[in-house]
């Protein structure tokens, strides 16, 4: 084990496993870790959840491993969920970053990761689909892990384009 703290982790697994994949990715990476932007409510960075803000600056060794591991574990879901751009990008990391913690320090992350294959598809597609089994706003929020708001913006974005759904007009370019 290490006395290396959390934070201090989450630096080695950017540098060591991201950056060799190009600069662009790193900032990515970092931004989804660390959220400098003050505008998005409420935070998306992994550092910036409440789950997580008690561990950033202790040790990774000790009894609290699953404790960590859980507090970990609350803070991805929330990430996730509160990041409104594609889906792709933050399951990516927030898996690798997982996989590393258990091969490099023995901390398992209890995430089930296929309960977050549907984020790996195009949004407007999953609402799109959702319409047509008659499902709310409010269900398709929940599974798609947005906001009701986000729900409401990707169908008006589908409806100015002539697509209908849900008794709206709804057009896909190109068809």
């Amino acid at each position: 084990m290490t006395n290396e703290t959390l934070s201090q982790t989450i630096d080695t697994f950017l540098r060591k496993k991201v950056l060799p994949n190009g600069k662009r990715k790193y900032n990515q990476a970092l931004g989804l870790f660390d959220q400098t932007e003050k505008t998005s409510r409420p935070p998306y960075g992994l550092k910036q959840q409440d789950a997580l803000t008690e561990w950033l600056d202790l040790p990774l060794t000790g009894q609290r491993s699953n404790a960590l591991a859980d507090a970990l574990h609350q803070a991805i879901d929330d990430s996730i969920r509160n990041y409104t751009r594609q889906k792709q990008l933050p399951y990516d990391l927030y898996k690798s970053f997982c996989e590393f913690l258990e091969e490099s320090y023995g901390i398992c992350v209890p995430i089930d990761w296929d309960a977050y294959n549907i984020l790996s598809n195009n949004r407007e597609w999953q609402i799109i689909q959702m319409s047509t089994e008659n499902t709310s706003i409010r269900e398709m929020s929940e599974r798609l892990m947005v906001s009701e708001r986000q729900i409401r913006e990707d169908m008006n974005q589908l409806t100015d384009h002539g697509l209908t759904f849900l008794d709206r007009k709804i057009k896909i370019s190109g068809l």
